[in-house]
Formats: structure tokens, C-alpha cells, sequence
């Protein structure tokens, strides 16, 4: 289960983003924290016990939490690590929160609509540097920017050593020809090369 950390910049006067932090926050745990019901509720009759075949079959597919939260989420369960996102969220106007193996894209264009006036800047990378990074900002519903490289060109493993905060060394990986490999492996090619 790749995890995604994915970083939300709300940009606007200081009383609508403490208006849309204070929204979404998990209230478990607090402000810098997101809690997507908050943006699009779980309805009550979907089955959110443990999944099964015969519970599938017994409620529809649909009708479970996975099938729900893929559908409406984007991903199969809510933020991971909640507690760790009010950790982390130093009062400003940005917070981190992860997923599980995907991003909130569409999540995110739904919480612009349930705020009008703010930007809000969506940036996402997994932990698998760079196979699923991305950069969008949604005003009223819009995306007005977009910067969605794709896996594993340079764009994607820059966007996520931007994301991670780290460099490419830091991962083992150094830069070749549009992208970056591991230096292992670039070892490995030199090595092979000087015994014939």
C-alpha cells in the first residue's frame, strides 16, 4: 500500500482559510487535520464492517465503504495519520495529510466549490518517488493550473523530492537522460562495462 503525502494550500484572506481549516479538520484531532466526510459524508446506509465476498454480494458492491470511498474519495479510505497532520501544521495557511494509494484530486475540486473565494493548491506525490506526482489549483470548481508529469519522467521525481523534501541522493537516484535511475544501477552498468 503505497502511501501519499499530499500537501493543501488554502490561499485567500486570513478568515477564509481559518473558515476551511477549521471545516475540514478531523475534530478528533484538530485544526491541520482533514477529515473528507467533512467535504463529502459517507451516507449512513453504506456498509462499513468488515469486507467480505458475502458482504458484498449481501449489500452490492456499491453499496460498501471501498467501492463508496473510491467513487467519492479518490481513494479506499479516509486521510491516514490525522494525528500526524496537527502535528505537523504549523498555523499557516498549508497542511499535510496522506492517503492511501492515490491522490484526492476530485475531493479537492469538490472542497472549491463548497468554498468559492479562496485558491486551493493541491500537490501530491507517493512515496514510491516518482510514480504519481501532480500539482493542481481549483478555485470555484475550476482548475486553473495543472502540472500532472508523467511516471517517472524527471517532472515527476522533481515534483516529488519538492513534495518529500529531499533530494535526489537521499532516494539513491541520480540523473539520466530525461529521468533519474538508481546509482546502483549506474554502478552496475560501469562495472560491466570495465570486465569484458
Amino acid at each position: 500500500m503505497p502511501i501519499i503525502r499530499n500537501y493543501l494550500q488554502i490561499r485567500g484572506a486570513a478568515s477564509e482559510i481559518e473558515a476551511a481549516l477549521h471545516f475540514i479538520q478531523n475534530d478528533a484531532t484538530g485544526i491541520g487535520s482533514i477529515d473528507f466526510n467533512k467535504i463529502e459524508p459517507m451516507p449512513p446506509w453504506i456498509f462499513q464492517g468488515e469486507l467480505s465476498p458475502e458482504a458484498e454480494k449481501r449489500y452490492g458492491a456499491e453499496h460498501c465503504w471501498k467501492r463508496w470511498c473510491l467513487a467519492h474519495w479518490g481513494c479506499a479510505r479516509n486521510a491516514l495519520f490525522p494525528e500526524r497532520s496537527t502535528e505537523e501544521y504549523d498555523g499557516g495557511d498549508t497542511i499535510l495529510f496522506f492517503t492511501e494509494d492515490s491522490d484526492v484530486r476530485e475531493l479537492m475540486r469538490k472542497l472549491s466549490l463548497v468554498f468559492k473565494i479562496p485558491c486551493f493548491d493541491y500537490m501530491w506525490a507517493d512515496e514510491e518517488t516518482g510514480k504519481s506526482a501532480g500539482l493542481i489549483s481549483f478555485r470555484d470548481g475550476v482548475a486553473s493550473v495543472k502540472f500532472l508529469p508523467k511516471a517517472y519522467s524527471r517532472e515527476a521525481y522533481e515534483l516529488a523530492f519538492d513534495t518529500f523534501g529531499t533530494s535526489a541522493g537521499e532516494h539513491g537516484l541520480v540523473p539520466d537522460s530525461g529521468t533519474y535511475i538508481y546509482r546502483k544501477e549506474e554502478e552496475n552498468d560501469e562495472s560491466d562495462s570495465e570486465n569484458p
